[in-house]
């Protein structure tokens, strides 16, 4: 509980929440640096029944950074399906340490202890507040947005595997009892956390979307929901993001009525439009669109349940020399970046400890860490942008 704050009764709603979506596989399902003391955080492999559909539709943000160096530097968020092919989660997200949109960005809903289930799906473009900075943390109201995704390389997107939360924006938002889902970067590296009977409440006089929130956070959780059940509608919905943490409380921005009608117009992708501008909105939102670079990323998939592969590679630098390496351990159902390049040509090569090898012969590299020649099958695109090729268990 927030101590010294003290809890008063939910004022009534005031506009409808949007409805939630339960993919076919879920639909027989019953419905049902801020740690603050005692962490109560638990994993979602212990989740209780009435929140076990939530899990898939809350996903990690994960942006790759390719140094010249040849390795890879990885950032964290979370995010919430609200739509098919939209997210909501916090702006600052959306952007790196200098307040530039990530190059590269992609949402795995559902992803627990680094396995791909249910895909991946590239941000497209970002919906914020226009008076959002990125060097803004003390206005904490500020800090959410929602992201629109591409579909995965099989043309189906996220939302119609996962499913995707209703949202709703309530005049007064109701203090109280709130349940969060993320992933948090003090734990297991891609492991899915829940929490349960925090607290939240929107007491701030200068920021009326501000929230005060007793959950415990840590650097990962930031765009996690704020989860609130209705009994009328026996559910639990999106009212609000996680922000950011202290030492004595952490914070949120939450779902007003006029942002729920922001998110309507954005998710029926009709933001800006006529019937848009003539809804006197207050707060003006802004989109920002990804921009694609002239590079191609390529990355690998592990398509086996219970072992490990290795990969290798070679290919065309940035600086126009070929870098040859491996072998890089990939766990089962687990994906990673290889590389990225602006040469349409590039080699790789996947083997089980076993010695089994998955990838044809079309060259041989020698490996001198390893002191051996590794046959490699050529792979040649004519085009950027991202390629995923999975591997393992045929």
């Amino acid at each position: 509980m927030l101590v010294g704050w003290p809890l008063v009764a939910a004022a009534q709603p005031v506009g409808e929440p949007t409805i939630e979506h339960v993919p076919e596989d879920l639909a027989d399902e019953v419905k049902s640096r801020g740690i603050l003391g005692q962490d109560d955080r638990r994993s979602t492999r212990e989740v209780p029944y009435y929140l076990k559909k939530y899990t898939r539709r809350v996903g990690e943000l994960i942006t790759y950074n390719h140094l010249e160096s040849g390795e890879t530097a990885k950032t964290t968020c979370t995010g919430s399906l609200i739509q098919k092919n939209y997210i909501v989660t916090a702006a600052h997200c959306a952007f790196d340490s200098q307040g530039k949109l990530h190059e590269n960005q992609f949402f795995y809903p559902g992803i627990q202890e680094g396995r791909v289930n249910y895909d991946k799906y590239r941000v497209a473009r970002v919906f914020l507040p226009a008076s959002y900075t990125h060097d803004a943390n003390e206005d904490t109201g500020r800090d959410i947005a929602i992201m629109e995704l591409e579909p995965a390389d099989n043309g189906r997107h996220a939302g119609q595997v996962a499913g995707w939360f209703g949202f709703w924006g309530r005049a007064d938002f109701p203090d109280g009892e709130v349940s969060t889902i993320g992933y948090p970067g003090d734990k297991q590296d891609g492991h899915q956390y829940f929490q349960e009977g925090c607290q939240a409440v929107n007491r701030n006089p200068y920021n009326h979307n501000d929230l005060w929130i007793d959950c415990d956070v840590f650097q990962g959780q930031s765009g996690s929901p704020v989860l609130i059940y209705s009994g009328e509608y026996d559910t639990f919905h999106v009212q609000a993001v996680i922000q950011s943490e202290s030492a004595k409380m952490n914070f949120g921005s939450r779902i007003s009525p006029e942002r729920a009608k922001i998110f309507r117009y954005i998710t029926k992708g009709e933001f800006a439009s006529a019937a848009y501008q003539s809804e006197g909105i207050v707060e003006p939102w802004i989109q920002m669109d990804y921009v694609n670079q002239n590079k191609i990323y390529v990355y690998a998939r592990n398509e086996c349940s219970d072992e490990d592969l290795y990969i290798a590679y070679n290919y065309k630098t940035h600086a126009g020399d070929w870098r040859a390496g491996g072998f890089m351990l990939l766990k089962p159902k687990h994906e990673m970046p290889v590389f990225d390049t602006g040469n349409g040509v590039y080699y790789l090569s996947a083997r089980n400890p076993e010695g089994k090898v998955f990838t044809r012969k079309d060259m041989n590299k020698y490996l001198s860490k390893y002191d051996m020649n590794v046959g490699m099958q050529k792979y040649s695109v004519d085009k950027f942008g991202t390629f995923t090729y999975g591997f393992g268990c045929r």
